[in-house]
């Protein structure tokens, strides 16, 4: 019920969602996906494994790949994972994204 009334209704998704689910969300009433960073687990320096979602510029080849496979279902696709940089908003824009998320970016400093 929530999800009808004024605000929109965005489904978060991993980059690596199959387009059935992609497609199931739509169907759902969601008005978009965002296409978000996959999880994945590390060892700290005591030797423990550490879960949580992954950043960093690694993940914008998997977000361009996602988005240009996803494009094409007829739900606004919101791209993200991985961008640093102008140019890459602007390639998940041309590849079929109705908008882009920036997160870890904005929190660097340009000074350091």
């Amino acid at each position: 019920r929530a999800g009808q009334g004024e605000l929109s209704l965005i489904l978060r998704l991993p980059l690596d969602a199959g387009p059935a689910l992609v497609s199931a969300g739509g169907d759902g009433g969601a008005d978009a996906v965002s296409l978000g960073p996959p999880r994945g687990t590390l060892l700290n320096a005591a030797g423990e494994r550490v879960s949580g979602r992954l950043y960093g510029p690694a993940l914008f080849p998997l977000a361009l790949g996602a988005v240009e496979k996803l494009s094409g279902l007829g739900i606004a696709l919101i791209g993200s994972g991985g961008v640093y940089q102008p140019a890459e908003a602007e390639s998940l824009l041309r590849a079929g994204a109705s908008a882009v998320q920036v997160d870890v970016a904005l929190w660097r400093s340009r000074w350091g």
